[in-house]
């Protein structure tokens, strides 16, 4: 139990990752508001923070996986979800899924009017922005292999 203890520590730790990473496109819009000579190093202080947590996510959720492999190797009867499809191509799975699965059809739907209206502009844009990046993220990790062989072990 202890793996899997290590890989729902690791799971967690990139859904936190994923939420920050998101959440910078929230900040994005504030950055020109700042005097100039503080925007330069804002908008590098946002980027960076954008890049690193996307890092940090994934990093953290390829260690999940292996955590979770090894969880699968040495509880050979315990659930591990191995013959579950992929996140990614996996849809509603779960209550949590279900939410960020909805999540991004609206984001998705949203995007599309704003572009074919031509008003992609404003801080809604980037809502919607936040809303897509946010709900694709947490629709693979609610709907992988790692979160169902933690559901069903802990």
């Amino acid at each position: 139990m202890k793996n899997i203890k290590v890989t729902a520590l690791f799971y967690w730790l990139s859904a936190v990752f994923y939420l920050l990473n998101a959440a910078m496109l929230l900040v994005m819009p504030f950055v020109p508001l700042f005097p100039i000579a503080a925007n330069r190093k804002y908008t590098l202080i946002v980027g960076l923070t954008f890049w690193i947590t996307l890092a940090l996510a994934i990093a953290a959720i390829v260690l999940a996986i292996i955590s979770r492999r090894k969880f699968k190797k040495a509880n050979p009867k315990a659930y591990n979800a191995s013959d579950c499809r992929w996140g990614v191509i996996t849809f509603f799975s779960n209550v949590i899924a279900i939410i960020f699965d909805l999540m991004f059809v609206v984001a998705a739907f949203a995007l599309c009017i704003m572009l074919m209206l031509g008003r992609f502009k404003g801080y809604f844009a980037f809502v919607v922005l936040f809303m897509l990046v946010l709900s694709l993220s947490m629709h693979c990790l609610f709907n992988g292999r790692v979160f169902k062989t933690i559901k069903h072990n802990i």
